[in-house]
């Protein structure tokens, strides 16, 4: 049999090993074996030992973050939102809610009893440390408590000692008590907002506050302020300052009060009777205590003189000054009371008139009827008079209802300018003896419609715009009087102004109404340069030269120049030092030469 070669012809290509080369192993190199896989099995169990140790501490320390957290957060909570003001009560509490509960929370955990102890070891400390806290904030806020508690105590007691008299019982007591607070107080720490000079201090202001605002005389205040001035129990002097300053204003007060009570005692007051009328009340009457107390009497009222006597001279001198004013105030009203009844009663009359004068002009009341209206005052039976003279003169015949050419003129003059205050006023014009009324004027100078124009003037005058209308009226009616009477040159011959005046006026008032009415200005409408002029149409109002030569020659022709004296017909006077000539060219000389006058001046020298 032969030995196949692998290798044939190629030569040796391994050496030979050493020893033997038996296919059956040694002892030796079974038990290496074993000894390597009993190592490999051990070091798998501390590698899986230690993966499971590495894994329970990985769950411990979630575990114990986890609850960190949560108690973390309850713990700030309760302890944020704690009322307890007793660290005992907070400690019992905070147990209770916060650290047994999470306790029991940690025993529910599936983990091992050394993993619950370890995270419960680990969350002591935080336990500790959260309790303190809170137990800190609690006594921080008892003392908060205490500390107002005590400081209530202590304002009561000081607001109540400032109403004590210092020898009652209770004022001692009241003393003690609040001492023993500040004292107690400081030693426990409390924030007190007194000590015991501060309270002291507090006490005195309060009872001279009390007692200040219980003062009712001077005297009493003066005793105050001495008090004050005298005090080591004031904290400042910026406090003593203040106190007697306040002082000082209640005495003033007093002061004034009693000025007022010793004044008020002498007045008195103006009272209705029950009839409406205060007027009545006697001026006499009314002043006979306020003149006594002028000059500084006050018999009449024990009490005022008492208070009069204790003032000043100043004080004394104040009173007697503010009685004088108190007499003038009081005369102020008697007036008053006498005008309002002058106004009432003129109010009723001028009612009456108004209804009674339509019926007067037209025939249709008589006088008998006219004394029973119940005129009021002798105002009122003047106007009664006035109207019942209106109907005498319907009666007799005597009534004239056109208004005096001359006289209109000048009474809407004196209405314009003031100077008629109303209808019932007597007044005089030119050339007049007698003083008469406007209401006594119609039938006799005024007609009815004149006399109603110049009533409503006299109603309105209080009408500041109706006023100012009617001044600038009667400027423009007086500026074109010369104008309208010829008055600057030939008034000698214008036998027509006075009548042609009283048209002029007429008319002018009724453009310038109907121009208000309009909407126009009242002085646009006086205004030469105006559009709104309403005397644009001279020629109707403004006779010519000749027109006047030939009315005064047909006035002679009338009337006979013979029947003139020779002082009548003679030439105007020739100034002193005036040529002949100069005098020849004078309007006076003008008129003369130019007048029937000349012919019988010449006619009467020739004959002699």
């Amino acid at each position: 049999m032969k030995i196949p070669l692998y290798n044939k012809g190629l030569g040796e290509q391994v050496g030979k090993t050493a020893g033997q080369l038996s296919p059956r192993a040694g002892f030796g190199a079974f038990t290496a074996v074993g000894q390597a896989t009993a190592q490999f099995a051990q070091t798998a169990g501390d590698i899986a030992i230690k993966f499971g140790e590495a894994e329970k501490a990985a769950e411990t320390d979630r575990i114990f973050n986890e609850e960190y957290l949560k108690f973390s957060t309850s713990a700030d909570d309760s302890i944020l939102n704690s009322t307890e003001t007793d660290t005992k009560t907070f400690e019992t509490n905070f147990n209770k809610k916060i650290i047994t509960p999470t306790i029991s929370a940690i025993d529910k955990y599936n983990i091992t009893n050394k993993q619950k102890q370890i995270v419960k070891s680990k969350l002591t400390d935080l336990f500790r440390t959260k309790l303190t806290k809170g137990k800190q904030f609690t006594f921080n806020r008892g003392q908060v408590v205490r500390s107002n508690a005590a400081n209530k105590s202590l304002d009561f007691n000081a607001n109540k000692l400032a109403t004590l008299n210092p020898n009652d019982p209770e004022f001692a007591k009241l003393l003690t008590d609040s001492s023993d607070i500040i004292t107690e107080g400081q030693l426990k720490g409390l924030k007190l907002d007194y000590d015991k000079k501060k309270f002291a201090s507090v006490v005195e202001i309060k009872t001279i506050g009390a007692l200040t605002r219980g003062a009712t005389t001077i005297s009493q205040v003066d005793e105050l302020i001495s008090r004050v001035e005298k005090s080591n129990l004031y904290e400042s002097e910026g406090q003593k300052e203040t106190r007697l300053a306040k002082l000082k204003t209640k005495k003033d007060e007093i002061r004034k009060s009693n000025i007022a009570t010793v004044v008020g005692s002498a007045i008195i007051p103006i009272v209705d009777d029950g009839d409406g009328d205060t007027s009545q009340v006697s001026e006499a009457e009314l002043l006979v205590n306020l003149n006594k107390a002028s000059i500084g009497d006050f018999s009449y009222d024990k009490d005022a003189k008492l208070l009069f006597d204790n003032m000043d001279n100043k004080d004394k001198l104040t009173v007697i000054a503010n009685a004088k004013a108190a007499k003038e105030n009081i005369r102020s009203d008697i007036k008053f009371a006498q005008q309002q009844k002058e106004t009432k009663e003129k109010e009723d009359n001028d009612n009456l008139f108004e209804e009674n004068l339509p019926k007067a002009l037209n025939g249709e009341i008589s006088i008998a009827e006219i004394n029973k209206l119940g005129w009021q005052g002798g105002n009122g039976q003047k106007m009664a008079l006035d109207l019942s003279n209106i109907v005498r003169n319907k009666t007799a015949g005597n009534y004239k209802n056109e208004s005096d050419i001359q006289k209109f003129p000048e009474i809407q003059s004196k209405v314009f300018k003031g100077e008629i205050p109303d209808i019932n006023t007597r007044f005089k014009l030119k050339g007049e003896t007698k003083a008469k009324s406007v209401l006594q004027r119609v039938g006799n100078g005024i007609n009815e419609t004149d006399f109603f124009r110049l009533k409503t003037d006299l109603e309105n005058k209080l009408n500041t715009s109706y006023v100012r209308n009617m001044k600038e009226f009667d400027t423009f009616i007086s500026s074109q009087k010369e104008t309208i009477k010829a008055l600057k040159l030939f008034s000698d011959f214008d036998v027509n102004g006075d009548d042609r005046y009283y048209r002029f006026t007429v008319d002018m008032r009724t453009r310038f109404e109907q121009g208000l009415v309009d909407g126009k200005k009242a002085r646009n409408m006086v205004n030469p340069r105006h559009p709104d002029f309403i005397f644009q149409d001279k020629s109707s109002f403004v006779p010519s030269k000749d027109e006047l030569i030939n009315n005064f020659k047909n006035k002679l022709k009338i009337e006979g120049v013979s029947k003139l004296d020779d002082a009548a017909i003679a030439p105007p006077q020739r100034q002193e030092g005036q040529t002949l000539d100069v005098y020849k060219k004078t309007d006076a000389y003008i008129r003369w030469s130019t007048s029937p006058l000349y012919d019988e001046w010449l006619k009467r020298r020739s004959s002699q």
